[in-house]
């Protein structure tokens, strides 16, 4: 389909996609390395619904509404991070599992908002 035009993913399509992103976690993480910042935004979809999960430092100009500063000058995906990332900063294969499942999520609403009701100041308070 052209560039910009309407295409709509059957489940289908969107499990096949969801499977590549997992496969390319699992990669990392037997290359004993953690994402950080999984979410829709990192993932490039190619040809044929090919999926390649990246780390586009340019997420963070281009999807300013993900990141959130919560008072310590460092702007993070809140919305997309386990608990114990939250409140300690501690990342972990299981805290990139957490961001799948949010990823998952933004994949079958069709790119809606995690948690779009939560302010990001209370999300911690929110997964409690």
């Amino acid at each position: 389909s052209e560039c910009g035009s309407r295409y709509t993913l059957n489940t289908q399509q969107l499990i096949y996609m969801a499977i590549q992103i997992i496969r390319g976690v699992q990669y990392l993480h037997r290359k004993k390395l953690i994402h950080k910042d999984l979410a829709t935004r990192n993932c490039i979809v190619g040809a044929e619904l090919v999926v390649k999960v990246t780390d586009n430092s340019l997420a963070r100009d281009l999807f300013p509404g993900d990141y959130n500063c919560l008072g310590d000058n460092e702007n993070r995906p809140v919305k997309w991070m386990a608990i114990e990332a939250l409140m300690q900063k501690r990342f972990s294969p299981s805290s990139d599992v957490w961001a799948y499942g949010v990823t998952l999520w933004e994949m079958m609403t069709l790119g809606q908002q995690p948690y779009a009701d939560v302010d990001p100041f209370e999300m911690t308070s929110y997964l409690q």
